[in-house]
């Protein structure tokens, strides 16, 4: 699987998931028609302390999961916060939301950092685009999906 993401800021707060696809060439189509459409308007394009480039933004990563012909996934991200910023990690899919809340909890458990840490779980549809929410990103109760 194939995870569909837009880097920001962390000063600003955690990346902004846009999808999460089976195949690589369905995940760069969504990128591709993403960027077409926020080249002349992107409500992301003043960030702090850093020079957008919508090109190198949208990220495709593999991600790992068992989740076969499922349609609907959970999504396992891991979320630092020190110094004023919020860092967003795509850990892991689920096809199971028991599975998925063991394995965010380890994921907490396991953290050693001093920083404050925690791991949220968002329940996604597969070769669906997700259209974050730039008011609940701008106003902070952004919080992954």
């Amino acid at each position: 699987m194939y995870i569909l993401y837009r880097k920001v800021s962390d000063y600003d707060g955690p990346s902004l998931f846009l999808g999460l696809f089976d195949a690589q060439d369905q995940a760069e189509r969504q990128r591709l028609q993403y960027r077409l459409v926020l080249e002349k308007q992107d409500p992301w394009q003043s960030q702090s302390y850093r020079e957008v480039d919508l090109g190198n933004d949208l990220v495709i990563m593999p991600i790992e999961g068992e989740c076969a012909d499922r349609q609907k996934v959970y999504l396992i991200s891991c979320y630092s916060e020190g110094f004023g910023q919020i860092i967003r990690e795509f850990q892991r899919v689920c096809g199971d939301r028991a599975q998925a809340e063991a394995i965010a909890k380890k994921l907490e458990d396991d953290d050693e950092s001093s920083f404050p840490n925690w791991a949220l779980i968002d329940e996604v549809t597969v070769n669906q685009f997700v259209v974050p929410d730039y008011n609940k990103w701008r106003d902070g109760s952004y919080d992954g999906e």
